[in-house]
């Protein structure tokens, strides 16, 4: 489907609260029809596989992550495109002092380091396209650096397949 590569494992997201929800999703869902490629939930991944653990161990770790993490914002700072599939256009996020505690929360849950905290960002479309074919669709999107992105949930994803197969297995909500 849509030329993309399977994927597998699972990886733990981040997922914003139900108005930035609706926000990054009519951008997904705009590029997606665009170019005729998946549609996907707005998130941010914050960890490696982590399917090497048990799910219950996995469903534990996010329990206790959620009672030490508050929801947060997170800046938007570019829309760029690249060559990944899976990360062709791309919010980059600013790492802030609350996204570091949250890799640090999940490595310290997870007992080791399983946070991706290498370039943090929100994926607006997966597509094999090469990027000379989508510079207007990224000037188009310049907009979303003037919003933030409130984080509200972390959830588990399977990931085996394209996007079109990908589940949420398991979600917390951050403690206000």
């Amino acid at each position: 489907m849509h030329g993309l590569p399977e994927a597998d494992g699972s990886v733990l997201w981040l997922k914003p609260d139900q108005k930035s929800a609706a926000y990054f999703r009519k951008w997904i869902y705009r590029l997606s029809e665009q170019y005729s490629s998946p549609v996907f939930e707005p998130h941010i991944t914050l960890s490696d596989d982590v399917s090497s653990f048990p799910r219950e161990e996995v469903e534990r770790a996010l329990e206790e992550a959620a009672r030490l993490t508050r929801p947060f914002r997170l800046r938007c700072t570019a829309v760029v495109c690249r060559e990944y599939p899976y990360q062709k256009i791309i919010v980059k996020i600013d790492l802030s002092d609350d996204l570091a505690e949250v890799y640090k929360t999940i490595d310290l849950v997870f007992g080791g380091s399983y946070s991706k905290k290498e370039d943090p960002h929100l994926s607006l479309l997966y597509s094999s396209l090469p990027c000379d074919n989508l510079t207007d669709s990224v000037k188009s999107t310049e907009e979303i650096t003037t919003h933030e992105l409130h984080v509200q949930f972390i959830s588990l994803i399977s990931l085996n397949g394209t996007p079109d197969v990908w589940e949420n297995k398991y979600t917390v909500n951050l403690e206000d």
